[in-house]
């Protein structure tokens, strides 16, 4: 038996790969009520605000950090627009195209710029814990979110920052 799961990241992963970015940290880990507020408190008040949060604590997350130069724009290109419909469209090899399932559910999240990633990456990675030490380079955070739909599993997304 081989989990969709599996599958898609794995597919997710190598187009991380391919784009040139290197994974320097990777984690599983879900997030708690507390963290997705933080890193979506830029949408708080939004009518979707409360859909997302809850995405997002579903499940463990695959969370990563990317690094490469102009990370943040290169990610965020990768990732295609927020809404899948568009992305099909407009951006057709981008992640969300190929793998999400809607727009709260939409494969992958990314941070809106650098200050963003490094709070998020502090926030999941602690740089008091015993190799969570990060290196020098421009980095993006993101995070692969994992749910159960019954007989299934896919990848919603999310993104560790604003859209």
């Amino acid at each position: 038996i081989i989990s969709l799961l599996a599958i898609l990241l794995d597919d997710i992963m190598q187009k991380v790969k391919d784009a040139g970015f290197v994974i320097s940290k990777i984690k599983e880990e879900a997030l708690t009520r507390e963290m997705a507020i933080q890193f979506y408190k830029d949408h708080e008040g939004k009518p979707f605000f409360n859909q997302l949060v809850t995405c997002m604590t579903e499940g463990p997350s695959v969370i990563m950090v990317l690094t490469k130069e102009n990370a943040v724009e290169d990610w965020r290109q990768l990732m295609g627009p927020t809404d899948p419909e568009v992305a099909k469209e407009t951006s057709p090899e981008s992640i969300r195209a190929q793998f999400a399932q809607d727009i709260l559910s939409n494969a992958v999240h990314g941070s809106s710029d650098r200050e963003h990633a490094l709070s998020s990456i502090e926030c999941i990675f602690d740089p008091d814990k015993t190799g969570n030490e990060l290196g020098p380079g421009p980095i993006q955070g993101f995070s692969l979110e994992q749910q159960a739909k019954g007989p299934e599993t896919s990848i919603p997304a999310t993104q560790l920052r604003q859209d």
